[in-house]
């Protein structure tokens, strides 16, 4: 059996004639505006983080939601002007995406199952998902490389506010 163990793709992109590749525009950080990055885990066995993600997010910590309709409103309502990094478990399919799409707010999606290959045509769908995983220690450092290129547009973000100040 010919098992896919993970699937990260950079960026999910379909032709311009594929009108099922659901899009979102992310805009860059507004500091007037930005008001943090929101870490989210939407399954409802899972009500804490391992030690390998609370270091990742620190100093922020993880919100658990064990109910799709009570994580897309927390989302909806107030991550408004945060970057979200989701990680949801894979049998709960694409409903956690598309409950909240298009929110340019959902910044990644993280799925992690058992089947990546049953996953992954309907991930490809999203240019937001991070990957479909079903081993931390491939999710791990993609998540890690995902927040770190966020907090680099941050400090850039500061950069050219400063800039303007100088000039």
């Amino acid at each position: 059996m010919n098992v896919i163990e993970n699937y990260a793709p950079q960026h999910v992109q379909a032709d311009s004639t594929d009108d099922t590749q659901l899009s979102i525009i992310q805009q860059p950080i507004n500091l007037a505006e930005f008001t943090g990055i929101a870490y989210l885990w939407l399954d409802e066995l899972v009500t804490n983080a391992k030690q390998e993600y609370n270091s990742i997010s620190q100093p922020a910590s993880w919100r658990f939601f064990s109910s799709l309709p009570i994580c897309a409103t927390f989302i909806r309502t107030q991550c408004k002007d945060k970057r979200v990094f989701l990680i949801s478990f894979g049998r709960l399919g694409e409903s956690p995406i598309k409950a909240v799409h298009p929110r340019p707010q959902l910044h990644r999606v993280y799925i992690y199952c058992g089947d990546v290959q049953r996953n992954l045509e309907w991930a490809a769908k999203f240019d937001n998902v991070g990957g479909v995983y079903n081993d931390e220690k491939n999710l791990i450092p993609q998540l890690t490389r995902d927040v770190a290129q966020t907090l680099i547009e941050i400090g850039d973000a500061y950069i050219q506010i400063h800039e303007r100040f100088i000039c």
